[in-house]
């Protein structure tokens, strides 16, 4: 059986849902224009999510938006220490 944690953070009037699953440790934490993907043993993934669109591009290795990533990561892990 999967174990699953869901926790939501209102921020400046964003919403920010956090996923865990603990068996392999993976976290995601999603605003409306943003979702990051992150695993230990992956590459994180950081999608552009604004107007509904799906995950078409993996930006995170991209610089200019490092700031999105970072930002992310960080509430990921005020929840979740790896």
């Amino acid at each position: 059986m999967q174990s699953y944690a869901v926790i939501c953070i209102v921020d400046v009037g964003q919403l920010y849902s956090l996923t865990l699953k603990t068996e392999n440790k993976t976290a995601m934490a999603r605003t409306q224009d943003w979702k990051l993907i992150v695993n230990e043993s992956r590459p994180a993934e950081l999608y552009n999510m604004a107007g509904g669109r799906t995950e078409l591009e993996n930006v995170a290795g991209e610089s200019e938006f490092a700031d999105v990533r970072t930002s992310l990561e960080s509430e990921i892990e005020s929840i979740w220490k790896w």
